[in-house]
């Protein structure tokens, strides 16, 4: 008999309960955001996906025409994210503020989660830790500071924060490279990183930035972490 469930933060979950995990008897396959190319493709766009790539690999500029198309797609992208029903919501309705309400309620689940799974001590820490994320990509230093969150805290203080964070694949960490020598985790710096979040709808949502305005080109250039 085979049984097949679905859930968020399942790793997360059996941590805090020490609910002990059938090794070798599960097959886990983790699901992510739509990358572009599959937002592309749900959008019935395969055609400019294989014109981009022909390009690229040709080294040649896109048509105007399809340069543009390419363009409004991304744009289009970077305002939604690839959260699945999302994507689904924009797609049947062509509607960004139906969509946008989809990526609020996502918010909202998300706080909720950290609410469910960490404890009262620590879930302050760690709401404050994703809410920062955002704040410190629009600085001129982007590397995630631990004393930007709040002053005077280090590492001991907030690296469970962010540990929790990254096992929940709400956000995700990028270590600096102190050469690209392979492999290349044993030449990573554990002390310079940056923290992305998982989700481009997530991001726009915590920019707090009317969507008119995401939506105009010479504004969205001026938004950092996209």
């Amino acid at each position: 008999m085979y049984i097949i469930g679905a859930g968020s933060l399942l790793g997360v979950a059996i941590s805090n309960e020490n609910i002990s995990f059938p090794v070798g008897k599960v097959q886990t396959i983790k699901m992510f955001p739509m990358n572009f190319e599959e937002f592309l493709i749900a959008n019935n766009k395969q055609v400019l996906i294989d014109v981009i790539r022909k390009s690229y690999l040709s080294s040649n500029k896109l048509d105007n025409p399809l340069h543009e198309d390419a363009l409004n797609m991304y744009q289009t992208y970077m305002v939604l994210g690839g959260m699945p029903e999302v994507v689904k919501t924009y797609i049947e309705t062509g509607s960004f503020v139906q969509s946008v309400t989809i990526i609020d309620e996502i918010y909202e689940n998300y706080l909720y989660d950290m609410n469910k799974y960490t404890s009262k001590s620590e879930v302050l820490k760690v709401k404050a830790c994703y809410q920062s994320i955002t704040k410190q990509l629009q600085k001129e230093n982007k590397n995630f500071k631990y004393n930007v969150v709040m002053n005077g805290k280090n590492k001991q203080y907030f690296g469970s924060s962010l540990l929790w964070l990254t096992n929940a694949s709400i956000a995700y960490e990028s270590k600096l490279l102190n050469n690209c020598n392979l492999p290349l985790a044993y030449h990573t710096d554990e002390f310079i990183f940056r923290m992305y979040l998982s989700d481009l709808g997530l991001f726009s949502k915590m920019t707090h930035t009317p969507i008119n305005d995401l939506l105009n080109p010479l504004y969205r250039d001026d938004i950092s972490g996209i």
